[in-house]
């Protein structure tokens, strides 16, 4: 049993080869759940994911395992997962803690996905919901 463990729900778009600046449009959610094993990984910010990854046509409803890590004002999110031919994949990418910026801004998960050689293959842009996810987090005991 985990020393700690929460559910984070996220959607947004994302774009196979895309550039930095392009539209983002293909829907894409992703539901995982953080879990520390101890406590001393608690606070040494480094938290075990698992969950489930749906990339519309690319990776339908694929499950992910990977890690969080906390490092500064930066939560780093890295997962590996298969694509709907059966091929690797990693996910990484980042979303910023900013003390005293704005709600939306803590939301926001960016990053891409890499193929098996560690080249970039696609660009994603993930959001939680603060209304569905904090209701979420209260009712958790």
């Amino acid at each position: 049993m985990p020393a700690w463990a929460l559910t984070e729900t996220m959607a947004g778009g994302y774009r196979l080869d895309a550039a930095e600046d392009a539209h983002l449009d293909l829907p894409i959610s992703l539901q995982i759940e953080l879990h520390a094993s101890s406590w001393r990984s608690l606070t040494r910010g480094q938290l075990e994911l698992q969950g489930e990854l749906d990339a519309g046509g690319f990776a339908d409803h694929k499950t992910v395992s990977g890690t969080l890590r906390l490092r500064g004002r930066t939560l780093r999110y890295a997962f590996v997962f298969q694509d709907n031919q059966g091929e690797p994949f990693r996910f990484v990418g980042r979303r910023m803690l900013r003390l005293g910026g704005l709600p939306s801004e803590m939301t926001v998960l960016r990053g891409r996905f890499e193929d098996a050689r560690g080249r970039v293959v696609g660009r994603v842009l993930l959001r939680i919901d603060l209304r569905t996810q904090l209701s979420s987090w209260l009712r958790r005991r």
